[in-house]
């Protein structure tokens, strides 16, 4: 499995592959996320692939990636929080890897004016790649909104992995006016 994003809010989902068996590759900039994860999974880090590498940086994480594939096999679960500013790292990605293929999506794609900076179409076109949108919404409590927590988020993830249906919202992301 691979991780884009897997040193933060989404470590839980890191733990849950790791206990549903995968040896799960993750992509961070900084080593001193990865030493961080390794120490929240403990025992379970010899499961751990770690790359550090900056996905902006498209030919380096092109060689990460296929490096990773050659020493641990072929990477068949994805899970990705890529910032738009990496426009084209979801498709580098998609492009070396086969299976389920999570994308972590920001609340705004829920909006009809909304300009996709990533190329989901040729990801989704891809025959060994199968796609799913998780959108990151936010929460309505008592007449005010607030962001979801990393917690939110991660069992959001973990639960729309387990469903595997084609949009997933974690929270709401209406009425759009009312976000925090």
């Amino acid at each position: 499995a691979l991780v884009v994003g897997g040193t933060g809010m989404l470590m839980p989902v890191v733990k849950q592959l790791i206990d549903d068996g995968y040896m799960v590759s993750v992509i961070a900039s900084l080593s001193s996320s990865l030493q961080a994860l390794s120490s929240y999974l403990s025992s379970q880090a010899s499961n751990l692939n770690a790359l550090a590498v900056d996905y902006h940086d498209e030919d380096r994480l092109q060689q990460v990636l296929l490096e990773a594939i050659r020493t641990h096999g072929p990477i068949t679960s994805t899970v990705a929080w890529i910032h738009s500013s990496a426009s084209a790292a979801p498709l580098v990605i998609a492009e070396l890897v086969t299976g389920d293929f999570f994308h972590l999506r920001s609340a705004s794609v829920s909006q009809p004016d909304f300009q996709d900076p990533f190329d989901v179409i040729s990801i989704k076109a891809l025959a060994d790649i199968d796609y799913y949108q998780i959108i990151l919404g936010f929460v309505l409590e008592n007449s005010a909104a607030r962001w979801l927590t990393n917690q939110e988020i991660a069992q959001g993830v973990i639960a729309a992995m387990k469903e595997a249906k084609a949009n997933w919202t974690i929270g709401t992301t209406a009425p759009w006016q009312s976000r925090p």
